[in-house]
């Protein structure tokens, strides 16, 4: 990924497509969801796009090259060799399936032979050895399983707080000691928060609200929701965390996927409650227009549909930022969804 966000950068500016100012303004003045904020890649340089190179770690890298489409939004078009990053993501909306099925299998080992072709014809000059292992993926997905659950992402994340430690603690004599002495430290002081082994309940604020207080169409969900008796009040709040799951307010989630083509409907948090020690979400549904393959997002627009839902209606248990551009509601999906079969 890193290799060819570096590649399509420096083409845009060779081409004179945009500038290196241009695109590195555009690069750090992204609004990053509330989400995807938390792995903001850091201030992009022109020299970073001169050299060919990412500066960040592996999941800052990661959110730049899902939300590349956005940043070029206006003369996507226009960019050179794009079918690349279509054919990329392709690839790893496969890859990083949570049930991958075997029919498509084929589909993979064929994009990836044509991905690594075309790579290597383009850029020759950044065709790395690494490149190699895209060519076993198919055969070890159906060895193994989802590739996802083989990632070294953790490994990645500790090893950066170890070489942040050992960057910072100027210690010349013993530096193993030092580093493992810190990490231990670190880890006792995590463990003294209370809520550390709680992986349920964990919430926000509460605050009461009338229910008579929620617009018309809102006070009909709760009124079909048959499991429960909404009372004059109800307990609200911001954010709850149910089974090392977090929710909060604005967040996406798919709840259904429709028809045969597993097409993904997506709800928006609106509220969350708290009745009889259970939490229910009231969500505002949203329509899928279409899937914008050049941006590799669907193209979503608000419906008139509210719903009253609890934690295991949630198809994804990953919320998911919503981005308005020009009026118009676009969202991705990291990974290909498929029903359990």
């Amino acid at each position: 990924m890193p290799k060819l966000t570096s590649c399509l950068l420096h083409t845009i500016v060779s081409t004179r497509l945009c500038s290196a100012v241009q695109i590195c303004q555009r690069i750090n003045t992204f609004a990053y969801g509330a989400n995807d904020k938390r792995n903001r890649p850091p201030v992009f340089k022109e020299k970073d796009i001169f050299d060919k190179r990412i500066p960040g770690k592996a999941m800052e890298k990661y959110c730049l090259f899902i939300n590349l489409p956005f940043i070029l939004l206006d003369f996507i078009g226009k960019v050179p060799y794009w079918f690349l990053y279509e054919l990329l993501r392709q690839i790893w909306d496969i890859l990083y399936s949570d049930y991958p099925r075997k029919s498509w299998l084929s589909a993979l080992e064929q994009s990836v032979q044509e991905f690594l072709q075309l790579f290597q014809t383009i850029f020759p000059e950044q065709f790395i050895p690494k490149f190699h292992f895209l060519l076993h993926a198919a055969r070890n997905t159906s060895k193994y399983g989802p590739l996802k659950r083989q990632m070294n992402l953790r490994y990645e994340a500790k090893h950066h707080l170890l070489k942040q430690i050992a960057n910072r603690c100027n210690n010349f004599i013993n530096l193993p000691c030092t580093v493992s002495r810190r990490v231990q430290l670190r880890q006792c002081y995590e463990l003294m928060d209370e809520n550390t082994f709680k992986s349920y309940g964990i919430s926000g604020k509460f605050r009461e609200r009338r229910t008579t207080s929620f617009k018309k169409i809102i006070q009909n969900a709760l009124h079909d929701d048959h499991l429960f008796t909404y009372g004059e009040f109800s307990q609200c709040v911001k954010w709850v965390l149910v089974d090392n799951v977090k929710y909060k307010i604005g967040d996406f989630f798919v709840f259904y996927l429709l028809g045969g083509e597993e097409i993904p409907l997506f709800v928006e948090i609106k509220y969350i409650i708290r009745i009889e020690k259970e939490w229910r979400f009231i969500v505002h549904c949203y329509d899928t227009v279409i899937f914008k393959e050049n941006l590799w997002c669907y193209e979503i627009k608000p419906s008139d549909v509210n719903l009253v839902l609890n934690k295991n209606e949630f198809l994804t248990h990953k919320a998911e930022d919503c981005y308005r551009i020009n009026n118009e509601y676009f969202i991705h999906v990291p990974y290909r969804l498929t029903l359990v079969e």
